[in-house]
């Protein structure tokens, strides 16, 4: 049997593109074929828990934190032994992709890409902010005007069902969530009579024409290939 090939999979913190990337990193974990080692940055490990995604880690050979890398980043070393085949980066946050752009090394992802550069090992990046305007899902959230005909908001059956005090009642009688808390799991929605509560509500953003120009930047980047969709990345 051929070996498997290597694969460092970097999700940075966005909820763009967010669930085609656990899609995708399942699917060639499926196949057998590919070892493959998710680093995660500290916004995109918070973003995954948000979304309730973090099951993707169990599809991983190995997962890297970017919370126990400190500064200098000592993972990116076996890039230097050529362990890998080739990096993707999906999602690609704005200020990933600035820095990248610019040329700055100075977080997990960001440090994994320039020695990859270094070493000639392929990078397949998915910016979040290539367009203007785009779709995308956002985690849980609240309608408070949905709230107002609620007879039981002093005593909200959402926030008493939420496992993780997620859900909070501020002084100004409005419901919030503490997305750091959240694990997606949806309990407050059925709990909710007046379908305050949502998940995966889709909202249209604006992108910055200054980071729509860096996501382009990429382009000529020795050893980099923008992608628009992670079916583009073609793997021998």
């Amino acid at each position: 049997m051929p070996d498997k090939k290597n694969i460092i999979f970097c999700i940075t913190g966005a909820g763009q593109f967010l669930e085609d990337a656990c899609k995708f990193i399942k699917k060639l974990s499926e196949q057998g074929k590919y070892e493959i080692t998710i680093a995660f940055s500290s916004a995109g490990y918070e973003v995954l828990c948000m979304y309730g995604l973090e099951k993707i880690k169990n599809y991983a050979g190995s997962v890297i934190l970017e919370k126990d890398q400190g500064k200098s980043a000592p993972f990116c070393g076996r890039l230097s032994k050529k362990d890998y085949d080739f990096v993707v980066v999906a999602p690609a946050t704005a200020n990933t992709v600035s820095k990248i752009a610019c040329g700055i090394a100075d977080t997990l992802v960001t440090n994994i890409v320039a020695q990859a550069g270094k070493t000639n090992t392929p990078v397949f990046i998915l910016p979040t902010d290539a367009e203007k305007f785009q779709e995308t899902e956002i985690p849980a959230s609240i309608d408070n005007k949905k709230c107002e005909s609620c007879e039981y908001l002093k005593n909200c059956p959402c926030v008493e069902v939420c496992p993780n005090n997620a859900i909070f009642l501020t002084e100004k009688k409005k419901l919030r969530i503490n997305l750091m808390l959240c694990n997606a799991c949806r309990k407050c929605i059925f709990a909710c009579n007046y379908g305050a509560v949502s998940f995966g509500k889709i909202v249209e953003i604006q992108c910055r024409d200054l980071d729509i120009e860096n996501a382009g930047k990429l382009e000529k980047i020795e050893g980099i290939t923008v992608i628009e969709n992670l079916e583009e990345i073609k793997i021998s």
